[in-house]
């Protein structure tokens, strides 16, 4: 069977319909989400100079992410286009939106086109994983340091510390050589049909190699370091931080968040952990606060935005050859 078809029974109509109702809730997620005084209140302290910077960032950002996808993508489909994934990318940045731990971004799947979007989910998994996995080993280094260095768990002495850092570089280290990952797809793979979706899903990752994961792991990493530079340029845009602190509390804000992907787009998380960690430096919480708000409005809602705009524009899958 197709794993379109179901998509495909749709009438005209009622895709329009769930376009606008899809869209309607999305801004309605962020509207709800977004303090317009407590941000213009913040705005009237702020170095514009500095938002200006975290600003100009966003299209380096953004660009990268959506080079690395259309990459990724041209492994299953060596013909398609950068237009087309930069269709996918804010399209599935728009539903992010209304998931808890933007899980919705996995939707980018359906968007590509030539493919079953099985197997495209295999990619999109490649690529959110190493994403993860890098939060995950970096937030998870400088997390532990901060336990240690605060005694915010009585039982971490310093010789787990250490284990758990030499964890957390081997992590990065098995991103950077994935021959394990892509052995055991290919093991786990060889269990189903080749028809089964659990097939389809897994072959997609199997077409990572050495070479492959190095790239990806330099853009993911690029795009991790832009994002966080961002985020200590808008901190310091309301106090000043000294930069050997915003290293340790950013990171462990990404990786805080991560492990509680239970409010939609994060709201409420990432600020309420910037917020408790800054503090114990002495960062004011306004601070702490309209950093991370302002982070989220320039590299989440403005591109989430245009990715709305783009779904609304989504031509019914009938007209297309998917």
């Amino acid at each position: 069977m197709n794993p379109k078809q179901p998509v495909l029974m749709l009438n005209k109509k009622t895709f329009w319909g769930l376009k606008i109702a899809l869209a309607a809730l999305i801004l309605g997620v962020l509207i709800w989400s977004i303090k317009p005084a407590q941000i213009w209140n913040a705005f009237q302290s702020a170095k514009f100079s500095l938002i200006l910077l975290a600003l100009l960032l966003m299209p380096l950002n953004l660009g990268i992410q959506i080079y690395k996808w259309h990459y990724i993508v041209r492994w299953i489909v060596p013909k398609s286009t950068f237009r087309e994934a930069i269709h996918a990318f804010l399209i599935s940045m728009a539903i992010g939106f209304t998931t808890p731990g933007r899980v919705g971004e996995y939707s980018r799947a359906f968007f590509v086109k030539g493919t079953d979007w099985v197997t495209a989910m295999g990619v999109v998994a490649i690529d959110k994983i190493y994403i993860l996995l890098i939060i995950t080993a970096i937030g998870g280094w400088t997390s532990v340091d901060l336990l240690l260095k605060f005694h915010l768990l009585p039982f971490l002495t310093p010789a787990a510390g250490l284990v758990l850092d030499v964890l957390f570089a081997g992590l990065l280290l098995a991103l950077i050589f994935p021959r394990w990952l892509q052995s055991l797809a290919a093991k786990i793979g060889r269990h189903f049909p080749e028809a089964h979706p659990l097939h389809r899903l897994i072959f997609g990752l199997e077409f990572l190699n050495n070479q492959r994961a190095r790239t990806v792991f330099l853009l993911s990493f690029t795009a991790y370091l832009i994002f966080s530079f961002q985020f200590f340029i808008l901190i310091n845009a309301f106090e000043r931080t000294p930069f050997h602190i915003g290293g340790l509390v950013i990171p462990t804000v990404f990786f805080a968040k991560t492990l509680l992907p239970i409010s939609i787009a994060d709201i409420g998380i990432r600020e309420g952990f910037s917020v408790f960690l800054f503090k114990k430096f002495s960062i004011s919480a306004s601070a702490a606060f309209n950093g991370p708000i302002l982070l989220f409005i320039i590299n989440l809602l403005l591109p989430g935005l245009l990715g709305v705009y783009y779904l609304i524009q989504e031509k019914h899958p009938a007209k297309e050859n998917r």
